[in-house]
């Protein structure tokens, strides 16, 4: 069954849940095109049985302070008010029916207990009176949680999407290609079927990256609108991993500092590594993202939003996040820097690991014992940040270098002490002789001229000399210690 068909079943079982209840969810995992349902699908069927009804599109985390100041900006509302959840009750007042579509539902329970109460007080009072009709998606991990805590209110209103299937998501990319090109199935078949099926592939390696599909294949329509009907030149120009690289690389862009910051660290629980040192994308346990603090959990709830990674499983305990696509590590361009260094880390590690174990399996012999500058620096890193968490033969191996760096050090600063000592004594040596015979000479030219008073001071100068040479030498020593 082709996944158009998929999805309108779907669409059709959540209008008639909304139209049953007035209240209704999709869960799923990220990029399984829950919200692409929600808008293409199911919002307008329900403005054509609802033509007076105003639809208003929000996530609760659109606006830092939640969920009813996100609600507020989405109907237009003022940024200075009082009260924003009584400004929006006020709003919804002068309006006769309303449709809130909410993409990112968990995002509410995020917010402190006493805020979701209000919420879920809030959405049961419009649904009860009949003046809303509430539909949202939300991330299925979080979805359990949800469902406990709306039961009571709006009982069994969460409908769950499942990941799409290869078949449906070619039917996907075939609905996608007529859509932007709809001249192609006609007129040029062979065309049609070629870009057809490269969507697909793609797809299929990357199947949460469906929601950057609507933007891949606008650059299909735009290159075909300005005559290159050539499938190779665009397909050898672009491709939907360059596409939600982009668009990674944009978001970072905007993403506050504190943010940013830990996008580093971020992106080392995300990468595995094979013994080729090649980076492939690791599934990480949401639980281990939560274990880095909230700032770097902040950081990927921006990006799972962003349908940058994806999160997966059936509630948080078994949830996972991951890169939407796999070849994003090669056209998301910061984070191919990050990769990179880390790359050369690891090499480095290796190498040092591979000559501890020559220089172990040898019977440690020094002359095993040889690393280049690049490596000594990182060797010397590694003592000092790691020292505890190495393998023994490679600790043992480093501090061999470490020791010899210190001796290297003390027998330098002995010689030097030793070469400036040498040049000290000469020096003194120098001026005690020139001063001797400076003093003698006074003498004989106080004695040739019968002068007692030069003859006593020609005395003194030699007699005070040896002290003075002395006070010379202890201020040498000094410098040089």
């Amino acid at each position: 069954m082709g996944a158009l068909s998929s999805s309108q079943k779907f669409a059709t079982r959540w209008l008639d849940q909304v139209e049953e209840h007035g209240f209704a969810l999709a869960a799923g995992p990220s990029g399984v095109g829950k919200t692409a349902i929600m808008h293409q699908l199911v919002l307008p069927p329900l403005r054509r049985a609802h033509p007076e009804s105003k639809i208003v599109s929000f996530m609760p985390g659109d606006c830092s302070q939640g969920f009813f100041s996100s609600l507020w900006r989405a109907m237009g509302g003022g940024h200075h008010v009082e009260s924003v959840e009584a400004a929006v009750r006020g709003k919804l007042t002068t309006l006769k029916h309303t449709i809130l579509a909410i993409d990112g539902f968990d995002q509410v329970f995020a917010e402190a207990e006493e805020a979701i109460v209000r919420i879920i007080a809030f959405l049961r009072e419009i649904v009860t009176e009949g003046r809303s009709k509430v539909v949202g998606a939300l991330r299925s991990p979080f979805s359990k949680a949800v469902e406990q805590r709306i039961s009571e209110v709006f009982p069994g209103v969460i409908l769950y999407r499942e990941d799409l299937t290869p078949d449906e998501l070619r039917q996907v990319a075939i609905e996608g290609v007529s859509y932007f090109t709809p001249e192609l199935k006609g007129s040029e078949r062979a065309l049609f079927d070629q870009v057809t099926n490269s969507v697909a592939e793609q797809l299929v390696r990357g199947p949460h990256a469906l929601p950057f599909m609507h933007a891949y294949l606008e650059t299909w329509k735009t290159h075909f609108d300005g005559g290159d009907h050539s499938f190779v030149s665009w397909a050898s120009s672009t491709n939907l991993a360059q596409v939600a690289g982009q668009h990674a690389e944009e978001t970072v862009g905007t993403l506050k500092p504190r943010l940013r910051r830990e996008l580093e660290s971020l992106t080392e629980t995300l990468i595995a590594w094979d013994e080729d040192l090649k980076a492939h994308v690791r599934h990480t346990p949401y639980k281990e993202i939560q274990a880095m603090g909230p700032i770097v959990t902040e950081l990927v709830d921006v990006l799972i939003y962003e349908r940058i990674l994806y999160v997966s499983g059936s509630d948080l305990a078994d949830a996972t996040v991951a890169l939407s696509h796999p070849d994003i590590l090669d056209t998301w361009s910061s984070l191919q820097k990050t990769v990179q260094a880390m790359r050369r880390d690891r090499s480095h590690r290796q190498m040092l690991h591979a000559q501890a174990l020559r220089w172990d399996s040898n019977g440690r012999r020094s002359e095993d014992r040889w690393l280049d500058r690049e490596l000594l620096m990182v060797a010397e890193t590694l003592l000092r940040n790691e020292a505890d968490t190495l393998p023994p033969v490679m600790r043992d191996f480093l501090r061999t270098f470490d020791a010899e760096t210190e001796s290297e050090k003390a027998s330098t600063k002995a010689s030097l002490r030793k070469r400036l000592l040498r040049g000290a004594f000469g020096l003194v040596a120098f001026f005690g002789i020139t001063g001797g015979l400076m003093g003698f000479s006074h003498l004989m030219g106080a004695h040739a001229d019968g002068d007692d008073r030069h003859l006593k001071a020609g005395v003194e100068s030699t007699s005070t000399y040896p002290e003075k040479s002395a006070n010379r030498m202890k201020t040498i020593e000094s410098v040089v210690e």
